[in-house]
């Protein structure tokens, strides 16, 4: 009875052995098939200009807002690097919030900029907007000088303002790289 039960055994584990052979054959053969495939993917993938795609692809315009609090520092840094972005439509509100260093003489000269009619779109509760200016180097940058209301109430204006369905929230600390396709 014990040469049956070893025997019985023996079989139960050849199977056993057979199954997982077979499914590790089965692995193996799909992992083959589904590399070769991502392989291929990834040339074709390689091979697609991103520039042409957004170009092409009917990008919708972004507005991106950038609330200002005494960033003289920073703010020309912040708003170049913005203005490399690569996508096809897109403006940069900088809001200005009532800063009391030189950050809006820092705007002014560096970008040229002159005051010019813009219109609110919204209706957001806001502290006094003072002045709205367009850059004369830049035509896609507008700064928006207010009355310190703090940020919310930056990004508020700026929303006010702001001509696109799409808009982006930028803040000074985190600049964006001109590497980046897109701001949202």
């Amino acid at each position: 009875m014990s040469q049956a039960l070893l025997a019985l055994l023996a079989v139960h584990q050849l199977c056993v052995l057979l199954y997982f052979m077979l499914w590790n054959s089965y692995y193996l053969v799909t992992s083959l098939f589904s590399f070769r495939a991502l392989h291929r993917y990834s040339r074709r993938l390689a091979s697609i200009d991103i520039d042409d795609l957004i170009a092409t692809a009917g990008a919708p315009p972004v507005t991106v807002i950038v609330p200002a609090y005494n960033e003289a520092a920073t703010i020309v840094e912040a708003s170049r690097s913005l203005l490399t972005l690569r996508y096809p439509d897109y403006e940069i509100l900088i809001v200005n919030d009532g800063s009391t260093d030189a950050t809006l003489e820092v705007l002014r000269s560096t970008y040229r900029l002159q005051p010019a009619p813009r219109f609110p779109l919204a209706s957001i509760p806001t502290a006094p907007v003072r002045a709205i200016y367009q850059s004369q180097t830049h035509s896609n940058l507008w700064v928006i000088d207010k009355e310190n209301g703090k940020r919310a109430d930056a990004i508020n204006a700026g929303i006010n303002y702001c001509r696109t369905r799409c808009s982006a929230l930028s803040m000074l600390m985190a600049l964006l790289s001109p590497k980046r396709s897109c701001v949202l």
